[in-house]
């Protein structure tokens, strides 16, 4: 709620800025991807707003546990009892496969084996001694520093490439398990998210991007290729079909000849030398300064780019642009017996129009003309399967049914499942819809279309709605549906972003029930004349609670003590306040509040509380030792001087630079208590986390304890109860 009311007040507060649909020009995508969310909360007020506010709140606080259905684990005693002990069993791997929408469980000894076989191979990886991360940061830093300075990139561009606390990247492996079950290859990820090259990779994305629709060979997606197929005949004889892949393209493409490739198709775009030279020198930095960690080992990427940087595909795309037209589309011993030639990344679809001698012929040269670059082929020569597509030549043209990959499973989500009413019932049509699309007679389709419903019924739907759904989906025009819709500039509501729950229905009836309170404002009631749009992000699944992408947490650590609470270290001045025990008493309500965590004076990333001798209390958060946030609270207690009328600005100003004003230093004076009197516990300790989710993960878990606790003034000894770090 606090989010929805943020964006209500600053719909009111800009109200008469200009609210069309924004310029999508290079700048703003680059600043809608790159720009820090704002935690800006208006400080903005009226009659209206303040009223629905507490209209909403007031609801929700008197019929929230009565409307709502109780919290209900659907999942059966002897299944979440399963679910508890795979997540246990440090002897398994689980990982999503890379295709079918399978979970595979794997022994984690087969899975290391199949992770340093390629991890060892030189040419792609090398292995490093230590974290190269802040020698990296610090290099980045200058190289932007110096753009700036020289006018290249400006301030604003410099600040949005910049990366604090980073991530470090995360090597992990998809198991393919539709080439082979036993002992399956992986497809190397590098998680790069929150990473310091992640920025530099959006960066460079945004103007490869502008590229990829002028390559001619290049697809989209499964529409575009059925478009290009459609009406496509083929002779009578000597036509065959084939797919050509390239293997390991992402990691098979040399760093000085990917820049160089990259520079070419830059300059076709009349950018200014500068800024050509900028770009480079950023994918310059992407690619050879690519490191990650896998366990416990660093490595960096010697060759090629990793899957999951954000300008991989097209830095790949754009790469194979140019072999195909240095090589393949205008040799001319072949090309007259190439009549169509597409590709999708790294999967190719050939039309052959020679003789199969020259096309074994054809398929040799392909692997001769680059070092690195080695294709693998398939040939139909009548039907061959592409994308998820089954292209067959028959009687001169070409017909296409959906393909399924014999290791697919049947991951339609359950009828029961906990996901919105509107989820649930669009998925059959949508499925339908993808079948009609891509099916190319009514036949095919209605083939299709009753092992939909069968798949569909064995996930619990009915089978009367099913065969509905299929009849009005066969009525629609298959032409129709290849259209790509633009998007409309339909004026929506305010969204609505909560996490779908048991209450979320309970929610959007208060809301709704209260939305004329806005439409009534003689001032903003304009602003609200369409309902609120409301929209849902799912929950954890089971598969988010097996599945981790880094392997070192899946280490078994032995407990440092089977103790939980706060425990003195016994060689510091902060062991006598420690308040000790496994619970924590609630300082105003006095009821108990069990803790989960063993923690001492040394223990870092932490939420903590103090206590006065009053009984009131004061939450806060640190990443660093605790006892390090400690000694700062202490010496601000000590250090207190109230702020005196009449004193001269000029030593007010010093003072203001030896001490910080607290609530909690100021309670301390005014009381008279004494430093020896502090009391202090930890609540909890935050872990995993890197970079700048550790610290919001301190932050969002500091502001449930202030709450928890009720220790914001005048209850308690915190100033305010910023709900920021949720935005």
């Amino acid at each position: 709620m606090f989010k929805f009311l943020r964006s209500i007040k600053l719909k009111m507060l800009y109200m008469d800025k200009n609210t069309g649909i924004w310029p999508k020009g290079r700048k703003d995508i680059v600043s809608s991807k790159l720009k820090t969310r704002s935690t800006f909360n208006p400080n903005f007020s009226c009659a209206s707003i303040d009223t629905f506010s507490n209209m909403i709140n007031s609801d929700i606080e008197k019929g929230l546990h009565k409307h709502v259905v109780p919290k209900v684990n659907n999942l059966h005693l002897k299944e979440k009892n399963a679910l508890i002990n795979l997540q246990k069993d440090k002897g398994l791997i689980i990982k999503k496969a890379d295709k079918g929408g399978s979970i595979v469980v794997m022994n984690k000894e087969d899975y290391l084996k199949e992770a340093h076989r390629q991890l060892n191979n030189t040419e792609h990886y090398k292995p490093l001694n230590n974290d190269p991360t802040e020698r990296l940061k610090t290099d980045i830093d200058m190289f932007l520093e110096d753009a700036c300075l020289t006018g290249v990139i400006s301030p604003e561009i410099q600040e949005l490439l910049r990366k604090d606390n980073p991530r470090v990247p995360i090597f992990y492996l998809l198991p393919k398990v539709h080439k082979t079950l036993i002992n399956p290859p992986g497809r190397p990820i590098v998680s790069g998210v929150n990473s310091l090259l992640q920025p530099l990779a959006i960066y460079i994305d945004t103007y490869l991007q502008e590229i990829l629709p002028k390559l001619d060979t290049c697809l989209s997606d499964t529409t575009q290729f059925l478009k290009t197929i459609e009406g496509f005949t083929v002779g009578p004889h000597s036509t065959i079909l084939c797919t050509i892949d390239v293997k390991d393209l992402y990691t098979s493409i040399p760093h000085d000849e990917g820049i160089e490739c990259t520079r070419e198709y830059l300059s076709r775009e009349n950018l200014p030398t500068h800024e050509i030279n900028f770009l480079c020198d950023c994918l310059e930095l992407v690619l050879k300064r690519n490191y990650f960690r896998f366990d416990s080992d660093y490595f960096l990427q010697a060759q090629g780019t990793s899957m999951g940087a954000n300008m991989a595909p097209a830095y790949a795309n754009i790469f194979m642009h140019r072999i195909e037209h240095e090589h393949i589309l205008h040799n001319p011993k072949f090309k007259e017996h190439i009549a169509l030639w597409k590709r999708y990344v790294d999967d190719m679809f050939l039309i052959w129009t020679g003789s199969p001698e020259i096309l074994t012929e054809f398929f040799t040269y392909l692997n001769t003309i680059h070092d690195t670059i080695k294709f693998t082929t398939c040939i139909g020569p009548n039907s061959v399967n592409y994308l998820d597509v089954q292209v067959t030549s028959s009687d001169g043209s070409l017909t296409t049914d959906l393909y399924k990959k014999p290791t697919d499973r049947n991951n339609m989500l359950r009828k029961d499942s906990f996901h919105p009413i509107g989820t649930i019932k669009g998925l059959p049509k949508s499925q339908f819809i993808r079948a009609r699309r891509i099916t190319s007679s009514e036949t095919l389709y209605n083939k299709q279309g009753e092992e939909l419903v069968s798949r569909f019924v064995q996930r619990g739907f009915s089978k009367t709605d099913l065969d509905k759904t299929m009849d009005e989906v066969g009525r629609m025009k298959r032409e129709d549906l290849m259209v790509r819709k633009t998007p409309t500039q339909k004026k929506l509501g305010i969204p609505c972003v909560t996490t779908y729950g048991p209450h979320s229905s309970f929610l959007k009836r208060t809301i709704n029930k209260h939305w004329s309170i806005l439409q009534n404002d003689k001032t903003y009631g304009k602003l609200f004349l369409n309902n609120p749009l409301f929209s849902y992000k799912r929950g954890k699944s089971i598969g988010d609670q097996l599945t981790k992408t880094d392997i070192k947490r899946h280490k078994y650590k032995k407990p440092v003590s089977e103790r939980v609470g706060t425990f003195p270290c016994l060689n510091c001045g902060h062991c006598s306040g420690v308040i000790k025990g496994d619970v924590c008493t609630h300082p105003s309500k006095g009821f108990p509040i069990g803790l989960k965590c063993f923690a001492t004076c040394n223990t870092e990333g932490v939420i903590y509380l103090l206590k006065c001798p009053c009984g009131l209390g004061y939450v806060g958060q640190t990443s660093r030792l605790c006892r390090v946030r400690l000694n700062e609270h202490k010496s601000v207690i000590r250090n207190f001087v109230p702020e005196m009328e009449g004193c001269d600005p000029a030593i007010s100003k010093k003072k203001d630079r030896i001490k910080k004003e607290t609530l909690l230093a100021k309670h301390f004076y005014v009381q008279k208590h004494t430093v020896s009197q502090l009391r202090w516990q930890i609540l909890e300790k935050i872990t995993a986390p890197q970079g700048n989710e550790m610290k919001l993960a301190l932050l969002k878990r500091e502001a449930f304890w202030i709450w928890k606790l009720e220790t914001v003034q005048p209850k308690g000894l915190n100033e305010n109860f910023s709900l920021s770090c949720f935005l």
